[in-house]
């Protein structure tokens, strides 16, 4: 799995929740509007949508903003969701803190201590 900086695989007319939604789905087709009040299923567990939304700090009206009005840091942490709803076991992760947000990077550290495989971050952050 691959977050990378450039953000290429966001629809920008999607909203946060249809975003995560068509990632969660894996099997949507590019510009297909997902059900975002459905459930995914994540390691064998269902989720609803808005709830894997809410663990990357996208509650409430947030989830329904347009991608293409969203910060750089909101951007980068639904990159990162929608990465993380892959499933994988190596994680490579180009230059996250660019444009970071205070919650992307409790997001990324939260991801990073609970994925159950290796992870490579590129960065110029010394951290």
């Amino acid at each position: 799995m691959y977050v990378d900086q450039m953000r290429a695989g966001l629809d920008m007319e999607a909203t946060v929740a249809e975003a995560i939604a068509t990632a969660l789905s894996g099997s949507a087709a590019a510009g297909t509007t997902v059900d975002p009040a459905g459930t995914i299923s994540i390691s064998g567990r269902d989720v609803p949508v808005r709830q894997y939304c809410s663990w990357f700090n996208f509650k409430g009206s947030d989830q329904q903003k347009k991608v293409k009005v969203l910060s750089g840091g909101e951007r980068n942490r639904l990159n990162l969701a929608r990465t993380l709803a892959g499933a994988g076991n190596l994680l490579l992760v180009d230059e996250p803190t660019n444009e970071a947000d205070v919650f992307f990077v409790q997001a990324l550290e939260a991801a990073i201590q609970r994925f159950a495989g290796s992870t490579m971050v590129i960065s110029h952050d010394r951290w």
